[in-house]
């Protein structure tokens, strides 16, 4: 079980436990969506309960189809423990995962049962003196679990230590090998320091995070970070990384000469873009034009951009960063495009998983929804209810690419493909292998058509898997496999700036890499 979890879901494991054993009480932990945060948890509980079999877990949620979710969850790893979303059925049970609404309605049958350990997800909206009955509960480990980077400063957890905190893992990596092997180099050749990444910042009682904060000639500096696999990306992915600094840079509301707020984006940006960025939001933006240009300087620096950025350069002109001209008006506000992504979560999250025609139809809109939102720009044309010409087979949903970034292009270079063929499988259990070998017969090399994607909402089974391998090996032909997960990392990787399809050849690359003769 442990196997299965990344680097940082281990360490966030061991820091779990750990905190249990120790008796620390109330801590913090903080792990964005999309990075395995529930499956984590999960198996803390289950650790805890392996160590300790007649403890009490109590889990809070915001909503009930996040603690149904969470059981389901629980339910995929351990048989062993009964989790219950009900008080009325949680007696003689180790787990009772509820709403914070449900806990205050039920407290007198609640307050006198001892629990060893209570989870409170969504713990950056703990800010009101109405949950002091549950953080005041005598328990071995009382854990807040953070998924925002911003919270206020009135949060009740915050005066307790965090004992663990991360960065979306899944997109954040090599942006902290960029931040510590060229970004901070790069700033100290041009005379900047007092250095700090990851960031927390207290400012007028909002706590916000930057990647990176430096300082020189007595003026402050904020700045972001976002690292991608290819030159080129869509712009709505850019304006949505610009987003994130505006916002942050809006909660901060300093707006003199000497606190400037900037981006770093590893990639090409349009020149008449940043210069209305910088003029409109007093926001200045380096791409990898303005990083050669400062690294041409240096030898050391020039070696290093050519070895870390995954993509070529010989290609790609230099060009002098653009500097914010501190007489500049700046505007206060700015409009968001983060909330219909927000929205497309909530929806998945809340769509019943059932193999009904009605249910099966709202699960594929919705997918199709989030596709569409994710890579509309990639797809030149997107055709739902597909079927082929002689009428043998029907698709939920293909599309032709275009290759604008890493990914696509990747697919269309060796896997010979123009088009994507997409399923959508709302089943309950993980998929079976005779769901892989039907897609398999909608892929036709003739036809361009070699790819294929099954969104589901638990993924393949260990068969269904073997048998994705054994026609890629003998075939050619490539089938994904695609989560709710999947999607909901790459959807707040679009909200967050970040390419989602960068994810995906992340997953290609491991998948591929792992492939025996």
């Amino acid at each position: 079980m442990k196997k299965q979890l990344e680097s940082h879901q281990k360490e966030a494991l061991s820091k779990i436990v750990s905190a249990y054993e120790n008796n620390i009480g109330k801590c913090c932990f903080y792990m964005p969506t999309g990075t395995g945060v529930a499956r984590t948890l999960s198996i803390s509980i289950v650790d805890i309960l392996n160590k300790k079999p007649s403890a009490k877990i109590l889990v809070l949620f915001l909503t009930k189809p996040e603690c149904l979710q969470f059981i389901s969850n629980f339910s995929d790893i351990s048989n062993k423990y009964i989790c219950s979303n009900t008080v009325s059925g949680y007696y003689n049970q180790s787990i009772l995962s509820i709403t914070y609404n449900s806990y205050f309605i039920n407290y007198e049958k609640l307050k006198n049962n001892k629990f060893d350990v209570i989870i409170c997800f969504n713990a950056e909206r703990i800010n009101s003196a109405k949950y002091n009955p549950i953080l005041t509960t005598e328990c071995n480990l009382l854990l807040g679990v953070f998924s925002l980077r911003q919270y206020d400063k009135k949060n009740l957890f915050l005066d307790s230590s965090f004992i663990y905190e991360s960065k979306n893992i899944v997109f954040y990596d090599w942006e902290v090998q960029y931040l510590e092997n060229l970004i901070v180099p790069m700033l100290k050749h041009l005379n900047y320091q007092d250095f700090e990444t990851n960031n927390r910042t207290d400012v007028l009682g909002k706590i916000i995070n930057f990647d990176l904060t430096a300082t020189k000639d007595g003026v402050n500096y904020y700045i972001d970070v976002k690292a991608y696999k290819g030159a080129f990306n869509d712009k709505k992915i850019v304006w949505n990384a610009i987003e994130q600094t505006l916002k942050n840079k809006s909660l901060a509301n300093y707006n003199d000469t000497a606190h400037k707020f900037g981006i770093i984006l590893l990639c090409v940006i349009d020149e008449k873009l940043k210069k209305e960025i910088v003029e409109n939001y007093g926001i200045f933006i380096w791409d990898i034009k303005n990083l050669l240009y400062i690294c041409s300087e240096v030898t050391e620096l020039s070696e290093k951009l050519q070895d870390m950025i995954p993509y070529s350069l010989n290609r790609i002109v230099s060009a002098k960063p653009i500097s914010i001209d501190n007489s500049t008006k700046i505007k206060t506000s700015f409009v968001t495009e983060s909330t219909y992504g927000k929205e497309l979560i909530s929806k998945l999250k809340n769509c019943k998983t059932s193999q009904t025609t009605r249910s099966a139809q709202e699960y594929e809109e919705i997918c199709s929804s989030i596709i569409k939102y994710l890579f509309k720009s990639e797809f030149p044309q997107f055709s739902e209810q597909h079927k082929t010409n002689d009428e043998m087979f029907r698709m939920d949903i293909i599309c032709s690419l275009k290759g604008t970034t890493a990914f696509w292009e990747f697919l269309i270079r060796y896997y010979n493909t123009k088009f994507i063929v997409f399923e959508c499988k709302n089943y309950k259990d993980k998929l079976k292998q005779n769901l892989i070998y039907i897609t398999e017969k909608y892929l036709f090399n003739p036809a361009l058509r070699n790819v294929a994607f099954i969104i589901s909402r638990n993924g393949f089974s260990s068969n269904a898997q073997k048998a994705a391998i054994g026609i890629l090996k003998d075939q050619g032909k490539l089938i994904i496999d695609l989560t709710d997960n999947d999607l909901e990392i790459m959807i707040n990787a679009k909200i967050e700036g970040n390419e989602p399809s960068d994810y995906l050849l992340d997953k290609i690359e491991k998948l591929l890499m792992g492939i025996s003769v």
